[in-house]
């Protein structure tokens, strides 16, 4: 899990760079490992987390999946003040200074948007972040 406070910091997270060829071969060699362990009644000890297992399996995931995996990044999309209380509009400014982008589990910064890099995170556009946030977080390995 990213960071250091989260419930599956013990857990196994693709990497969401990991996209050249050779390495999608892995993640495909991986895929046909677990096909043969489960075939063959076989346990195989792979510890996921939810935001992995549901996306093997086909389920939804959702907010609960990000907060399980990466806590911090999370609370920071809570938009709550020292105090944990919701933020105004008048300390917004002052207390988050971001751009439409995101850090992926491996530290990758990406944009949101187009030009996100240098387009700021207003009060009135935070809920566009939120979601495009947690949009990114939840899709990252959908590659893999």
């Amino acid at each position: 899990a990213a960071g250091s406070v989260a419930d599956n910091r013990d857990k196994f997270v693709p990497r969401p760079s990991a996209t050249t060829p050779e390495l999608l071969d892995m993640f495909f060699f991986l895929g046909q490992l677990m096909g043969v362990a489960m075939r063959t009644r076989n346990l195989l000890s792979l510890d996921f987390p939810s935001m992995v297992w549901k996306a093997l399996v086909g389920a939804e995931l959702d907010e609960e999946d990000l907060k399980a995996t990466d806590f911090s990044c999370w609370n920071a999309l809570q938009f709550r003040d020292e105090d944990g209380q919701a933020i105004t509009h008048a300390k917004f400014a002052e207390l988050f200074q971001c751009t439409f982008t995101t850090c992926l589990t491996d530290g990758t910064e990406v944009p949101l948007l187009p030009d996100g890099e240098n387009t700021l995170v207003t009060y009135e556009r935070r809920e566009e972040f939120r979601a495009a946030v947690v949009k990114a977080r939840l899709g990252e390995s959908a590659q893999q």
